[in-house]
């Protein structure tokens, strides 16, 4: 009886296997087998299986895994709109640096980003906008140190989407990418850096590993049937612990070397809109951190909004449900300053 469940479970392996390398039954999806928020076989796989789609359409780099296109009149890869590209980049006047992920590079035309419209409100500063999609916690301190000290009278904004968090333990995503920690006496490590550009040859030297793909499969499938009560479409949350105890170091690092360099540095925190009605480690992890560092939490300004002309926050999203819209990214850059300005 064992002996013909186990050839079952082989033969199952087999057949899988065999689906996966000849890409049948669309079983080359990543999501299948693996938890994109914790796991780096979920993204080796996806980059393995689309042919590098994603890494090709990065310009890879090897301090931080990827940037904007840069220039040598942009060597920091800042996002600028058509109107801001004639202008070149004021490195000696009051500047706000504006750090973060897409939530900040955004989806939307650069002009509608929530830094280009600070900059409108803001006539006495520039507001650059250093967002970068993809970026983890990690990634955006690492290049908070790295060009901040490039500006001589900066106000730095360290934009956090509730996601981000995850990404900080990962050590590639869409390309390879620095994975930040601390040793016991707190001195900051990176590994991963630098990257040499070949996403290739990485992956040959840190393969995905898979011992069953049936196991995987009925793992991350009953992972997801479980967590479908509580709103969570990625399943069950795995390395909470790891990822509080990193992202925090991190925070507290980047307030300290913001004192040090006397650089105002504001967090500002961001969410999916799933997030305006299930809560999760992530907002409790935010708020307690903002107990003892400045914080803006934008999620009241778009309630607000959304309250007061009976609207539903989703107008403010676009249909993915994780970006603002250009109408959302104005409310924010709005509430942004006008928080700013109390300060």
């Amino acid at each position: 009886m064992l002996g013909s469940i186990g050839v079952t479970l082989i033969m199952i392996e087999i057949l899988l296997r065999v689906a996966i390398a000849f890409n049948l039954g669309g079983l080359r999806n990543a999501d299948l087998f693996y938890n994109s928020l914790s796991d780096d076989n979920y993204w080796k796989y996806r980059l393995i299986w689309s042919d590098y789609e994603e890494t090709v359409m990065r310009t890879l780099q090897p301090d931080f895994g990827w940037l904007p296109p840069t220039s040598p009149t942009n060597p920091h890869g800042i996002v600028l709109s058509d109107a801001e590209n004639s202008k070149p980049i004021d490195t000696s006047g009051p500047a706000v640096l504006f750090y973060g992920d897409s939530y900040v590079q955004a989806l939307t035309p650069p002009a509608d980003a929530i830094p280009q419209q600070m900059d409108l409100l803001l006539p006495d500063e520039n507001v650059y906008n250093l967002g970068v999609s993809g970026f983890g916690i990690g990634q955006i301190y690492l290049r908070l140190r790295q060009t901040s000290a490039d500006f001589e009278d900066p106000t730095l904004l360290f934009g956090m989407l509730s996601f981000d968090l995850d990404r900080t333990v990962l050590n590639v995503r869409s390309a390879p990418k620095p994975r930040v920690s601390f040793d016991e006496a707190g001195q900051l490590q990176v590994a991963n850096t630098p990257f040499n550009q070949d996403v290739e040859a990485w992956m040959a030297d840190h393969p995905p590993r898979t011992l069953s793909f049936l196991w995987a499969l009925i793992n991350r499938t009953t992972n997801l049937i479980q967590s479908a009560n509580n709103g969570s479409a990625f399943g069950h949350e795995t390395r909470v612990d790891e990822k509080i105890a990193v992202n925090g170091q991190i925070m507290d690092h980047a307030a300290n070397f913001a004192a040090e360099n006397n650089q105002p540095l504001i967090f500002v925190t961001f969410y999916s809109l799933s997030e305006f009605e299930n809560d999760s480690w992530r907002e409790t992890f935010f708020d307690e951190m903002c107990k003892k560092h400045d914080c803006i939490n934008t999620q009241p300004a778009l309630t607000a909004q959304a309250q007061a002309q009976n609207r539903p926050v989703s107008d403010f999203y676009l249909a993915d449900g994780l970006h603002l819209n250009a109408e959302g990214n104005k409310i924010v850059a709005q509430y942004i300053v006008s928080e700013m300005e109390k300060r």
